[in-house]
């Protein structure tokens, strides 16, 4: 999930975001958060909600892993042009995105 400092912040909680994507993915999902910038206070945030979270800093982050698979979803569009519109948007698209898998 990119831009996982966008999705912790606001006034809704990150657990209240991330929980329909939660019971929509198998057991069995593993998570990777990016942020090109991530507040000591969301970081602390999203290590009680995923157990044994860890870290990786640095330059050339952004690249994908050997092994994993990318798909890239558009979620841009709509009249409403705003944080809100887009975050739905992208939570909208992820959540479909794991209906596909699970």
């Amino acid at each position: 999930m990119d831009e996982v400092d966008v999705l912790a912040g606001g006034e809704v909680s990150y657990d209240e975001h991330i929980a329909p994507l939660r019971a929509a993915a198998p057991a069995s999902m593993r998570c990777v958060l990016v942020s090109a910038t991530l507040p000591q206070h969301t970081l602390d945030e999203l290590q009680e909600l995923f157990s044994g979270l860890g870290g990786a800093f640095g330059p050339g982050l952004h690249r994908t892993a050997t092994g994993l698979v990318e798909e890239l979803i558009d979620c841009s569009g709509g009249e409403d042009v705003s944080l809100e519109s887009g975050t739905q948007r992208k939570l909208e698209a992820l959540a479909k995105a794991l209906e596909r898998i699970k």
